[in-house]
């Protein structure tokens, strides 16, 4: 079995992408790379199981369009073009309207609209050949995003997938036989990843599109076809009962009627992104046979069903099959002489190997460099700042891509830019007791760092602070003097409200001559400084406001009062 060469079937449209990480957080293989704010899937490392366009919250991320193509198709004079429609189709619909979808289709132009149900038996049949053999285990699937991650991430797996094709491949090849072989045939369901599934090169040329649920949909309002005004009709061939519960978990079974405790082995049914893979990880432990579903609840759960509730979902498959109950054969069908094997072969990713020295290095620029550091919390996307600071070597990922870099990182660059102020500074907590100081109050009040923590009144006296936090003052704003420091000043203190902290900003009363010095330095400086701190600010929170949870209003509060203070003339005069 071959694939495709890396078809970018998910893009991001660059317009729409703002830089949230959300499609990175959630996709399940970590195929997404991050340039620039700009979230880019990662073809060869896709498995094309739509995640991220379940995730993305801007629309950002787009598959590619089969409608242009579907309606070539109908145009067509002189081939037939027949749907095949998955079963999961009646889980976005309503009674009513699973009755006319059939009379839509033919509105369209589909000349003949099958339930790919029917090829679910014949695959459910084959597979339980494989299920009976007692002397080996295998995993079973007709999802192709599960069997990409396979190929491309349990390369030694991929032997031990039953070689068996999808309902979606096996009814195709009946159509063909049975009906015509030039059709043009047009899958419509609930999954990007059939887009891939379809230019296989043991599938090219077997199914000419693959229509999502919502493309379908949208195909019928632009045709202006009103699913109330249209007839209730049949699909042209009824599929067999037990064939509409293909699309749930334990799709198998369900679909042959078979009790699972008559089964030689045992066969457990496995599906969210997470179970499967911890099921791959551990297969082989116990003798038993597994079946596969990437999508948490089944296909029914697809990422591009237009229905949200996973109840009304499973509900609509159950109450249809039991509706339809008396209008399939009474009869099994007999298995058709078709061929429906398979055999899947590994398609491992290619990635560049790094030294141990290579990471450390990464995982140092990343302020990781010990262990302690690494906490592993995964809100950049990747399990583990080992597998990020790979990400960073293969270029596609950045270091500030990390909450706790990018805190620690905004914490020391507003430190520096206080220390550098021409002016002292304290902030203190609701207690009065001192949480930070600059370089210039500790050369003012004789202290140093033993003071963090220490109620305010070990240095002075506490009583303006006292009157802000109990009400009596807004601010204040006054010039003032402490002798025991030979420091006259201009005192100012206001409330921090956003942090539950005060400040107190002490600006020394200088000479025309000695303001006159600092002015084009310190001052000048600081306030320079100030700027470009505002300004990676706003940039900063623009790129990482919903990453961080959180902006540096605190120190973004004091910049602008000491920008205020260092620029008011009647300072200067002072």
């Amino acid at each position: 079995m071959s694939y495709p060469s890396d078809n970018a079937l998910i893009y991001t449209r660059s317009a729409h992408c703002r830089d949230c990480y959300k499609c990175l957080r959630n996709c399940p293989v970590t195929c997404i790379s991050m340039n620039e704010g700009q979230a880019q899937v990662l073809n060869q490392s896709c498995i094309v199981c739509g995640e991220c366009l379940r995730h993305c919250p801007q629309g950002a991320k787009q598959y590619a369009d089969s409608i242009v193509k579907v309606e070539s198709l109908l145009r067509g004079k002189h081939i037939k073009t027949i749907a095949t429609v998955a079963p999961s189709f009646v889980s976005n619909l309503d009674a009513w309207q699973q009755k006319r979808f059939a009379s839509a289709l033919r509105l369209l132009g589909f000349d003949y609209i099958f339930e790919t149900a029917i090829g679910a038996y014949y695959t459910a049949l084959e597979s339980y050949k494989y299920i009976k053999d007692e002397q080996n285990v295998y995993i079973h699937s007709s999802c192709p995003a599960a069997v990409n991650y396979i190929a491309k991430y349990k390369p030694e797996l991929a032997d031990k997938i039953a070689p068996v094709v999808s309902p979606m491949i096996g009814h195709a090849r009946i159509l063909r036989q049975i009906y015509d072989a030039r059709a043009n045939i047009v899958f419509i369901g609930p999954c990007v990843a059939k887009k891939d599934e379809i230019l296989w090169d043991n599938y090219k040329d077997l199914i000419n599109a693959a229509l999502t649920f919502e493309e379908i949909f949208k195909m019928f309002k632009a045709h202006n076809i009103d699913l109330k005004k249209c007839d209730e009709s049949s699909f042209d061939k009824p599929s067999f009962y037990k064939s509409q519960y293909y699309p749930l978990p334990g799709g198998i079974l369900k679909t042959l009627n078979i009790d699972e405790t008559a089964l030689p082995k045992r066969l457990l049914c496995v599906d969210g992104p997470e179970n499967v893979k911890n099921a791959l990880d551990n297969f082989g432990e116990y003798s038993c046979d597994i079946e596969i579903m990437w999508c948490d609840g089944g296909c029914t759960n697809g990422p591009l069903n237009t229905e949200s509730s996973i109840i009304k979902k499973r509900v609509g498959i159950i109450d249809y099959a039991a509706e339809n109950k008396n209008s399939y054969p009474k009869e099994k069908p007999d298995p058709v002489e078709i061929n429906l094997y398979n055999k899947f072969s590994p398609r491992p990713i290619a990635s560049e190997k790094y030294s141990q020295s290579a990471i450390e290095n990464t995982l140092k620029l990343m302020d990781k460099e010990n262990e302690e550091d690494r906490l592993n919390c995964g809100g950049c996307g990747y399990p583990s700042c080992r597998e990020k600071a790979i990400a960073i070597l293969n270029g596609y990922a950045q270091k500030e891509m990390c909450m706790p870099y990018l805190r620690r990182h905004l914490n020391m660059q507003n430190t520096n830019i206080i220390d550098s102020m021409p002016c002292g500074i304290v902030i203190l907590d609701g207690e009065l007791n001192i949480a930070q100081t600059n370089a210039f109050f500790n050369q003012m009040f004789r202290c140093d760092g033993s003071v963090m923590g220490r109620h305010i009144s070990l240095i002075m006296d506490p009583h303006p602070f006292e009157k802000i936090i109990s009400g009596e003052n807004k601010n204040i704003d006054l010039l003032t003097e402490f002798k025991q420091y030979d420091i006259k000043c201009r005192f100012i203190v206001y409330n921090m409200r956003s942090t539950q902290q005060l400040a107190g900003i002490f600006l020394p009363v200088m000479s025309a001559e000695e303001l006159s010095k600092i002015k084009s330095s310190l001052k000048m400086r600081a306030i320079d400084k100030a700027k470009e701190l505002l300004k990676h600010q706003i940039d900063t929170n623009q790129k990482i406001a919903k990453y961080l949870g959180e902006s540096t209003a605190q120190s973004q509060i004091i910049v602008n009062q000491i920008m205020q203070i260092a620029s008011d003339d009647e300072y200067d005069e002072s």
